[in-house]
Order: structure tokens, then sequence, then C-alpha cells
């Protein structure tokens, strides 16, 4: 399984892409183990949403999957249920804003 992060549509400071990542990819697997869900090797799922500067899940923008619903809920609760992530330092507020939108691809098998 494998796991990809985009930021859009603005860079931001490292912290921001990569501390929600590894909550992220923890949640994923714990939930894929405790579920029992193995979708099929090339399943694909992409959870969009927007994160704002107090490390909220604002909105889920949306999910697009080749895989069944299932699978798509539980990378859904992969974003959401480690929320919040930490707060953005002033630094990282200064390009995006208050919030930013993000997409994370979550890969079953190979991508």
């Amino acid at each position: 399984m494998f796991l990809q992060a985009m930021r859009e549509p603005y860079p931001c400071a490292p912290a921001c892409q990569h501390a929600p990542k590894y909550h992220l990819k923890i949640q994923w697997d714990d939930l894929n183990d405790r579920s029992k869900i193995y979708p099929t090797t090339g399943t694909k799922i992409s959870v969009k949403f927007r994160i704002g500067s107090e490390g909220k899940i604002a909105e889920i923008i949306d999910v697009d999957s080749n895989g069944g619903s299932q699978a798509a809920n539980l990378c859904k609760s992969a974003v959401t249920d480690r929320a919040p992530y930490g707060k953005w330092t002033d630094d990282m507020i200064a390009v995006p804003g208050d919030s930013q939108e993000m997409t994370f691809t979550f890969y079953y098998g190979t991508p």
C-alpha cells in the first residue's frame, strides 16, 4: 500500500506537507488491518479536502475511487480520524493563507 500527498494550489512549508501524511499512513494501515478490507491491486482512492491553519479538516471536497465504497470510506476516515493536526506557524500561513486544499491518494498495490 502506498500513500501520496499533493498540495493545491500553493506549495507550503515542509511541516504542512509531511506531518499529516505520517499520521494518515498510520491511521490508514490501522483501519485496513482492523477492517480486513483488501481491495484489489491497482485500486486508487483520492481524498481532496481543505485543512485550516488550526489543523482542523474544514471540509471533504471530493472522494474519487476506482474501488468500492467501503474502501473509499476507509480512506476518508484515515484523513478525518486523526484530526486536528498541528496548528500552523506564521511562516506556514504566509504562503497559502488560513487554509489549503490537499489531496491524498491511497494506492492498494503498486501505484
